[in-house]
């Protein structure tokens, strides 16, 4: 099948997510940065950050690594003119290599052309245009249920087999299209299959898996809000079980943001899940033990990969101007150069804490993230957002749906 981007036929798979399309026909420039017109590509493919948001069949500012590729489905990008790919509003980055403060710019103007630098700049900035129509109607539900674990991670998992193994209603929700979490994500086959066993066996204690589904608030301690595939799903509980998982975080270092920089987790999943290698020859980057089994299983899967990773690198540099083509590095005193089309970041995740947060909970400052240190009132948590790994991850869900602290 094809999608239109930008008026121009790409071939696709039908149900791929639109980012996975784009990344295998070699759309490196998926969007453009607000205020700097950067360039930006998918970094995530989780929804999390803003690096592939795209009109949509006249729809704008959707993550298209959440929307199922059609056919004949029109994708436009955004905030660049003529084109994402030759934006000419890129000279704005030029002329403030050293930043831009938009509150205070050209704040001395007499007030009349003030008030037209500010409509001017509102048409050159920003995150597109309204949408064509209104469109249907979006659904409202709400869904009662004793326990309501969001995440179907490994620790949700075991969380909702606990709660339901004590008699509770439970239900797990997730914003994936599969459960499985960061499992399905690892680069060894044991993940995967320890996905299905979880699943299997929180299924079969009777727990409701409902994925598709990502949370939005926390209201009052009482009600989740979350929007689903249709609508807004209002969720009441009279216990919360939180094993939201961790935030894909890039490394420090210029250039992390140019397009064909990938998180380490979402090159593996894209990889097994449809068959698209993050790039032809990605240099792999990060701490040792993180990056060496991401190293192999992508050269397991066809890449070239460029081992660009370990404790003697100093001085890392992404090279290109509109998408990845190479790493400079410094190791043993000197300077080396490596061709690559795509880096692939194996980094720690930072807590995804916010709903956790709404709740009450008590949080720590650790690294670059804030840990979750406890529950509060009903709530308890779960998981990497607990701050636990290994084997401990399991052990925190299975404890948080039972019912402990």
């Amino acid at each position: 099948m094809r999608l239109l981007v930008d008026g121009s036929p790409v071939e696709a798979r039908e149900g791929e997510p639109v980012a996975v399309s784009l990344l295998a026909a070699g759309c490196e420039v998926v969007a453009r940065s607000v205020k700097f017109h950067r360039p930006r590509g998918p970094f995530c493919f989780a929804g999390r950050c803003e690096g592939c948001l795209a009109r949509v069949d006249g729809t704008p500012n959707l993550a298209t690594c959440r929307i199922p590729a059609k056919d004949g489905m029109r994708i436009e990008r955004q905030n660049a003119f003529p084109s994402a790919d030759a934006d000419l509003l890129r000279t704005v980055d030029w002329f403030f290599r050293h930043g831009m403060d938009h509150h205070e710019f050209l704040a001395w103007l007499p007030e009349p052309l003030h008030t037209a630098m500010r409509a001017t700049a509102r048409r050159v900035s920003g995150l597109g245009l309204l949408p064509e129509n209104e469109g249907p109607k979006p659904t409202f539900e709400t869904v009662d249920a004793d326990v309501v674990v969001v995440g179907a991670g490994p620790a949700g998992l075991a969380a909702a087999e606990a709660a339901a193994q004590s008699g509770a209603r439970t239900l797990v929700v997730d914003e994936g299209d599969e459960p499985g979490g960061h499992l399905l994500q690892r680069p060894d086959d044991a993940g995967p299959a320890e996905a299905v066993a979880l699943l299997e066996r929180a299924r079969g204690a009777g727990a409701t898996i409902r994925t598709g589904t990502r949370v939005l608030a926390f209201h009052d301690g009482e009600r989740m809000i979350a929007a689903g595939d249709t609508g807004l799903v209002d969720l009441r509980a009279k216990r919360w079980v939180l094993a939201t998982g961790t935030h894909p975080q890039p490394l420090l270092y210029p250039g992390n943001d140019l397009p064909g920089t990938i998180s380490a987790r979402a090159a593996v999943g894209i990889a097994r899940r449809f068959g698209v290698l993050a790039g032809r020859s990605p240099a792999v980057v990060g701490e040792p033990a993180l990056a060496a089994p991401i190293a192999d299983f992508l050269t397991r899967a066809g890449a070239a990969v460029v081992r660009a990773f370990g404790d003697d690198v100093e001085d890392l540099r992404a090279r290109g101007q509109k998408s990845v083509r190479g790493v400079a590095l410094r190791r043993a005193g000197r300077r080396e150069t490596h061709d690559c089309d795509a880096i692939v970041v194996a980094a720690r995740g930072a807590p995804a804490f916010e709903l956790a947060g709404q709740a009450g909970c008590p949080t720590e400052m650790r690294g670059f993230g804030f840990v979750v240190t406890s529950g509060a009132g009903k709530t308890r948590v779960a998981g990497e957002v607990a701050g636990h790994e290994g084997a401990a991850i399991v052990a925190s869900g299975t404890a948080a749906g039972g019912g402990a602290p």
